[in-house]
């Protein structure tokens, strides 16, 4: 943490009732409604006993802790085999990685803290509360036996690499709050065969679906202004994309050359002008663009 107090810009907390043991600082997210809290470590810190996780830093909700920034503690050193919350914050998973287990993530969460469930091979299923808003970097990387996931409606953030390497995962409905879609957040989801990507996102991030081997097919929601670099690369199945804006602002690299991008009748100029090849677009009428994601979406209900 201290090496990133030097990277990053942090802020630190004046009112840390634990400031003999340790000083608290805070970042704010990309998002810039929401914080992520950080600690620079004292000797003494491991003594502590109970922790105290301000659901609001100077008008930022939390959303995020550090992964250190309470483990050195004896408040969390005393919890075993379980999920540990910190104040409004699903922080650490401490069961087994190898081992089978459910989740629920108890109500009134608002943020999935970086790398919780990374390597968490047992993980068969979870179940996001719709109070979260936060899905942290990491947070479900390399879950090989997670199979689906429902993101609810009030999630705003998928973290970088947050569902990375989850080749078991062959369904995904996010839901319609989400902004941005991280760096890699489903890179290499090698069972994923669609996705839906709502309206309400802004930002889809470089490698996102990075060599997801069966995706198949992919609707990009029409307020979309960014989509990364490598975002579709290496996914050899993917024959259709819809995309639903009729003013793109992004090039993106087709996975293909079977790939067929499909756009909203008069868009075909705005399209070609931005780099895309005229031989891989074909155009739709509002109706038939409509009946061709109601499709999708009934393919994964």
């Amino acid at each position: 943490m201290e090496e990133d107090l030097k990277e990053e810009k942090w802020y630190p907390i004046e009112d840390n009732i634990f400031h003999h043991y340790y000083n608290l600082f805070y970042r704010i997210n990309e998002d810039g409604e929401t914080a992520t809290i950080g600690v620079e470590h004292y000797e003494d810190e491991r003594f502590v006993t109970t922790i105290h996780c301000p659901q609001f830093v100077d008008g930022y909700l939390v959303t995020n802790l550090e992964e250190d920034t309470f483990t050195h503690t004896e408040w969390y050193h005393r919890y075993h085999d379980r999920l540990v919350y910190a104040g409004d914050i699903a922080y650490k998973f401490k069961g087994k990685e190898n081992k089978e287990v459910s989740i629920a993530i108890k109500e009134g969460c608002v943020g999935i803290a970086d790398k919780i469930f990374s390597h968490c091979s047992g993980l068969t299923s979870v179940v996001i509360p719709n109070s979260v808003i936060y899905i942290g970097n990491y947070a479900f990387e390399y879950c090989s036996g997670l199979t689906s996931v429902n993101i609810p409606n009030s999630v705003k953030t998928i973290g970088d690499s947050a569902f990375c390497s989850c080749n078991k995962l062959t369904t995904v409905v996010i839901g319609n709050s989400v902004k941005t879609i991280g760096d890699s957040a489903f890179s290499y989801c090698d069972s994923l065969t669609s996705i839906i990507i709502p309206d309400s996102v802004i930002k889809i991030g470089d490698s996102a679906f990075y060599y997801c081997d069966d995706l198949s097919s992919v609707v990009i929601g029409k307020s979309v202004k960014e989509i990364g670099y490598n975002s579709f690369k290496g996914c050899i199945s993917l024959h259709s994309i819809f995309c639903k804006t009729a003013n793109p602002t992004s090039h993106f690299e087709m996975p293909n050359d079977e790939t067929i991008l499909y756009i909203p009748i008069g868009s075909l100029d705005a399209y070609i002008a931005i780099g895309f090849e005229e031989n891989q677009l074909v155009e739709l009428t509002d109706e038939e663009m409509k009946r061709r994601i109601a499709e999708l979406k009934g393919q994964q209900i």
